[in-house]
């Protein structure tokens, strides 16, 4: 009871109104904002509940923490993109290296071209 209560306030003191993470978990009110939720729900809840959120005040301690851990999340999301580009791959027929050089091959280059459209604009803007 004492302890539950005592768990019970570490949850707020992480998910406070307001907070960063509380705005990233609210349900979005148009459609297509809701599919994207629902889509990033998995992604985003990992991410939100193993990295601490460095640009709130007290928190830059745990840069290193963040950036060790951003580092391991690539690679558990790039061993599953991998493990699942094989899987669809062979249930349609399509041999590995197919899906490797296509599919894995576009989704390495996709945030690259996304990135370069950001700078793009802002360069354009000024």
């Amino acid at each position: 009871t004492a302890r539950m209560r005592a768990m019970s306030d570490v949850g707020e003191d992480i998910v406070q109104k307001g907070s960063v993470l509380d705005e990233a978990l609210e349900f979005p009110v148009s459609f297509t904002d809701q599919a994207k939720y629902v889509l990033l729900l998995p992604l985003s809840g990992c991410l939100s509940m193993t990295l601490a959120d460095i640009s709130e005040p007290g928190n830059h301690k745990y840069c290193y923490y963040v950036f060790f851990g951003s580092i391991l999340w690539i690679g558990v999301f790039s061993n599953l993109m991998v493990t699942w580009a094989s899987i669809v791959g062979t249930a349609l027929g399509i041999p590995d290296l197919i899906m490797g050089l296509t599919f894995l091959a576009a989704g390495t280059s996709v945030p690259d071209l996304l990135s370069s459209v950001v700078v793009a604009k802002q360069v354009r803007n000024r």
